[in-house]
């Protein structure tokens, strides 16, 4: 058998070397064709991607992602340790409609905001935010501020879109699943998107964010994190080329042998990413130690 091989693989050789001129046109038509397979090639970041359909609850888990569509969320808590001001509130929920209007990516958003109460006010039913300010007012309204968020700690939200110990503002984005795109039923770019919207709202508004801690939580993000790390192992991998070609040159005093072997490498990663790019197989980050 492994004389069969050898013999195949210096026939192989030897025909390569007889027809230099095809062989270059065919390694090279192979690599181009596998660099376009590449940009097909999915990098799955959602745990739901990774589960075999063949997996014995994979379709009760399917019904009740598509029931209630809530599975991709981006979070933003704010919290401060004393009562927020007016103008920063009335900012953050102009900033919320805005994101709404805007975005259509988005299901819906689930803020502090949105807890009502039902009360009766001269014979009529009423269904008020608990932050229910008047923002064309100038008064500052401190006192309703506070007994607002007395009322949103007494309430079932609390520990949900509130603390008991700071005073907290919640936002919740619920994201579209983009089906089967690059990285899955995820959609990563969100995340910093909604940041960067936040941050140039209030860009002439620092002072209004002085004092505030910012959180960015959610299922999105966490998984915007690891499509980072895999970014960054890509990078290190980029750096073992530098450092192979040094190893190469120090020890075996030449920069040509170092080039040649990064580059049946590289070749070797184009072809192996385009197949796998074509026969829609996935690069599964969350086992490759991102």
């Amino acid at each position: 058998m492994f004389k069969k091989i050898r013999s195949l693989l210096l026939l192989t050789h030897r025909n390569s070397r007889k027809k230099n001129r095809l062989t270059l046109i065919f390694f090279t038509s192979l690599i181009l064709i596998c660099l376009y397979g590449t940009n097909k090639l999915q990098f799955l970041l959602s745990i739901d991607d990774l589960i075999d359909p063949d997996f014995q609850t994979y379709s009760s888990l399917k019904k009740v992602n598509d029931e209630f569509n809530d599975k991709n969320t981006v979070l933003l808590s704010i919290e401060s340790k004393v009562v927020f001001k007016k103008e920063f509130l009335c900012g953050l929920q102009s900033w919320i409609l805005n994101t709404a209007q805007e975005r259509t990516d988005l299901i819906r958003i689930q803020s502090t905001f949105g807890i009502r109460q039902a009360s009766v006010e001269k014979q009529k039913f009423q269904f008020r935010s608990f932050l229910d300010l008047n923002c064309l007012s100038q008064t500052p309204e401190n006192d309703k501020i506070l007994e607002s968020f007395e009322k949103v700690k007494k309430s079932p939200w609390v520990d949900i879109l509130t603390t008991q110990d700071n005073f907290t503002i919640t936002v919740n984005f619920i994201v579209h699943d983009p089906k089967n795109q690059k990285y899955g039923s995820i959609d990563i770019h969100v995340v910093d998107q909604l940041k960067d919207s936040f941050q140039n709202f209030f860009k002439d508004k620092q002072i209004l964010l002085k004092g505030l801690s910012l959180y960015w939580g959610g299922v999105t993000t966490y998984q915007s994190y690891l499509r980072k790390a895999f970014d960054q192992t890509q990078f290190l991998n980029g750096l073992m080329f530098v450092f192979s070609l040094l190893i190469f040159r120090l020890f075996l005093g030449s920069w040509k042998a170092g080039i040649l072997f990064n580059l049946t490498i590289l070749i070797s990663l184009i072809i192996s990413y385009g197949i796998m790019g074509f026969f829609k197989v996935p690069v599964d980050v969350l086992t490759n130690s991102t």
